[in-house]
């Protein structure tokens, strides 16, 4: 029997045949002179009609689907300002004529809290809120087009950011929800049981992280090295730099440069400026860079004028003229942070946004620095240092980026954060510590994969460089044949490994960097993506059907099942569908993953009860009992730490390789929280608290310490006084919540109580917040004297900032960043 696609086929390609009449459309159809029996057919909207003799019947063998287009297409950002955003819908109907469509809109409930939305047949119109008015920043809107019997959809992802002020200085930031008990969940529509083995923890760790990424250089030897295009017109090298120390040979602290100082910009003792081609230093300016903090630089070269000109944030610092001498050369080894010819007179801290223009002067006057990150204009050749991994480069140019010494991404910025960390937006991770850590879920048998198409994705960031060690495993021993198995097999490569290896990746930057791996089946061919990367590709229909379980974070290297090679690092997002997700080479994910059609396991973010939410990955260390609590808060919309005044505390340790976030130096700086004292018999219960013992540098904040009742205290071992350095002047009460900073501006510390200024006193010393690491909750020197008892809820560090310097009203809800 002939199909409705095999008798349109027939027609549509002929004007007469067998006794069918072809109509352009179905008003064109006679309405006189009609015998039952005749047949015609529409080309406007492909149907065929016959005829009873007095009208016309459609014959309606199959009702299709309206087709939908939405435009503009993609995730749409809706404007801060307030200008409306149109989306106009077309749609195409193989059964009936466009203008018998008609298009809805339907919400998946946040956009009430985004603005409005208003209909005009097929183009809505959408007017956002202001940010006082507006209570998300996210929605999805399905449109929907409907020929009276079927509807097409398509989504929407709609999003209004609003900066979060000087959210960019916060380096710390306590949230908690008592809800969760920082097990991982299946949150497919399978919801298996995840067993967890070890000390797994989560973290607000997250390859999606609102604040984005930086490229942090640990010493004057670590750099990132790529070739270097010629420009020999107008061309414009920028980015953002934080020195974090004063370092490299001679203190000279070069942020680029390529051999033979061809080109080279350094900052020698973080105080003078110094740009050379060829040899043949340009210039040299006086221009300080604080410890700490971020700086843009310009350099811009214009050939009309034939002038060199360099600027700081936006203010112009230098100029020469000349005639020549100013075309940049091509190099096959130049370097961001450090001089790739001079390797050991590079700069120790941050660059974001590294960006090479040629044929272009991006700037040619005074202007206002970037405020949102950079991105690939016409002319780029390179930009990078922006995105979730060092090896990135996001000019289009895709170059090849190899990296020397310690080069950590890590999340940082100069720009306010467009929105606040979720963890229902961006997630988290998994941490597994490298010994015995690993989580295991269903069998492959279980999740039915078979012999069939599957991908099996996630995001990996690695903290060490440690090798032959399982990121996830399908086998039910290493020899096994009923299985795979994902391995970081060196510092630089991945593999895939059934009973011998079959797979094997090219990529370099996968130590101290996200990485997105996905090991897709498609059609009996089996394929390694590596950041959307294709790396290799083998035939492969192996029967994935294991009795053991799926295992994430280790594999098993051994005759046994049991798991044995565990990485050290970061696991997050983690998705297994029976479907070939990836099928070419791809953008990773920007957003969290879905339970799309075919996903067997869904898992991998932060489930704990108390986070960072800044983003950086400082390892906690609970001590006692502490934990999140609701039977005292601040604020209802989450839950406060709770501290037992007995052996409960949270610690965190000083980083190793990457900027400490709470040492401050001669920085300003703000610690703030909401502190809620209970009745304790502790002579020196502290809230805030260094770790090391009482000596040179060790510093506590308190409340009720002994000889001080009712009264809070800063005490900082080198000050003068020290023990306390400021006390306030006003008496508090236990058993109630009063908000609590302490500032530094300049050499100005001052303590602030529920707004007011309480103390302020004078120190031009460096100070470090975590002298052996940070607690909250307990002054270690003080032994159990040193507990405090209570809650605290909203507890922020802010590193380069002092957020008061007078009497300011108390927070009225919780920070958003």
């Amino acid at each position: 029997m002939a199909n409705l696609t095999d008798i349109r086929s027939r027609w549509s390609s002929h004007t007469h045949d067998g006794g069918i009449t072809v109509y352009a459309t179905k008003e064109n159809l006679p309405t006189t002179g009609l015998t039952s029996g005749d047949q015609a057919y529409v080309t406007n909207t492909s149907r065929l009609y016959v005829s009873n003799g007095s009208g016309w019947y459609n014959v309606a063998l199959v009702n299709a689907t309206p087709s939908l287009t939405v435009s503009p297409s993609g995730a749409i950002e809706l404007s801060k300002e307030g200008a409306v955003t149109t989306i106009t819908l077309t749609a195409t109907d193989s059964d009936n004529a466009v203008d018998g469509i008609t298009f809805s809109v339907d919400s998946d409930g946040s956009f009430a809290g985004l603005g409005t939305i208003s209909q005009d047949s097929s183009v809505f119109t959408i007017t956002p809120f202001s940010e006082d008015s507006a209570t998300t920043n996210s929605a999805i809107l399905t449109f929907k087009a409907s020929d009276g019997i079927n509807f097409g959809t398509a989504n929407s992802s709609i999003s209004l950011l609003f900066e979060i002020p000087n959210s960019q200085y916060t380096t710390y930031l306590l949230q908690a929800d008592q809800s969760q008990t920082d097990a991982q969940v299946d949150t497919s529509t399978n919801t298996h049981t995840l067993t967890e083995t070890g000390n797994v923890n989560s973290i607000a760790f997250t390859p999606y992280h609102p604040g984005g990424y930086a490229t942090y250089f640990g010493t004057a030897s670590s750099g990132i090295t790529t070739d270097l295009s010629p420009a020999t017109g107008d061309w414009t090298i920028e980015g953002w730099v934080c020195h974090t120390a004063n370092t490299g040979t001679g203190s000279q602290n070069r942020i680029f440069g390529a051999g033979t100082n061809d080109p080279l910009l350094n900052n020698t003792s973080l105080n003078g400026h110094n740009f050379t081609i060829g040899n043949n230093q340009k210039f040299s300016v006086s221009q300080n860079f604080a410890i700490g903090q971020w700086y843009h630089f310009a350099l811009v070269r214009t050939i009309s004028d034939t002038t060199l000109k360099f600027y700081v944030d936006g203010i112009e610092k230098a100029s020469v003229t000349a005639a020549s001498g100013l075309d940049i050369p091509s190099k096959t080894a130049f370097s961001v942070g450090r001089d790739n010819g001079f390797t050991g007179y590079g700069m120790t801290g941050l660059i974001r946004d590294f960006r090479y223009v040629i044929g272009t002067a991006v700037y040619t006057s005074a202007f206002t620095p970037p405020a949102a990150s950079l991105t690939a204009i016409s002319g780029t050749d390179l930009l990078l240092c922006n995105d979730y991994n060092w090896s990135i480069d996001n000019s289009g140019n895709n170059n090849t980026i190899a990296a020397a010494g310690t080069v950590v991404q890590q999340v940082s910025s100069p720009y306010p954060l467009g929105a606040s960390y979720s963890r229902d937006t961006h997630l988290g991770a998994v941490y597994f510590d490298g010994t015995d850590d690993y989580i295991t879920g269903p069998t492959p048998a279980t999740m039915g994969i078979g012999t069939g198409d599957f991908t099996i994705e996630c995001w990996f960031y690695a903290t060490a460089a440690d090798t032959d060690k399982g990121v996830w495993d399908a086998h039910t021993t290493s020899s096994s044949a009923d299985g795979l198995t994902l391995t970081r097999i060196s510092a630089t490569t991945f593999r895939v490994w059934q009973s011998s290896q079959i797979l094997v990746s090219s990529t370099s930057g996968i130590t101290n960097a996200w990485n997105h791996l996905a090991v897709v089946r498609n059609s009996g061919t089996l394929e390694l993506f590596v950041n959307g990367v294709s790396q290799a590709t083998v035939a492969n229909t192996t029967n994935l059907n294991s009795a053991q379980p799926f295992v994430i974070g280790s594999g098993r290297y051994q005759t046994g099942s049991t798991p044995n090679k565990s990485v050290t690092g970061y696991i997050s997002d983690f998705r297994i569908t029976t479907t070939a997700v990836y099928t070419t080479d791809f953008t990773p994910p920007t957003q969290a993953l879905t339970a799309i059609t075919g996903t067997q396991l869904l898992t991998c973010t932060n489930k704990d009860s108390l986070w960072d939410a800044s983003g950086n990955y400082q390892t906690m260390t609970v001590g006692g009992t502490a934990a999140a609590s609701n039977t005292q808060r601040k604020f209802t919309t989450s839950s406060s730490l709770f501290l037992d005044g007995n052996s409960d505390y949270l610690q965190y340790a000083n980083p190793s390789n990457t900027p400490d976030a709470f040492n401050f130096g001669t920085s300003d700086f703000t610690m703030e929280t909401w502190v809620y004292p209970t009745t304790t018999g502790n002579n020196y219960p502290s809230f805030f608290s260094s770790v090391t013992g009482w000596s040179t540098g060790a510093s506590g904040s308190r409340f009720d310490n002994t000889g001080r009742a009712g009264k809070y205290t800063f005490h900082l071992n080198g000050a003068s006084p020290g023990d306390p350095f400021l006390e306030s002047t006003n008496t508090f009460s236990h058993d109630t919540w009063t908000h609590y900073a302490l500032t530094r501006e300049g050499n100005t510390f001052r303590m602030f109580v529920n707004g007011n200024l309480e103390a302020s006193g004078t120190f031009t010393g460096s100070y470090n917040a975590a002298h052996g690491g940070l607690r909250l909750g307990w002054a270690g020197w003080d032994g159990a004297n040193g507990y405090f008892a209570g809650y605290l809820q909203n507890v922020r560090i802010t590193k380069r900032l002092a957020r008061y310097t007078s009497n300011f009203t108390p927070p009225t809800a919780e920070f958003d960043g």
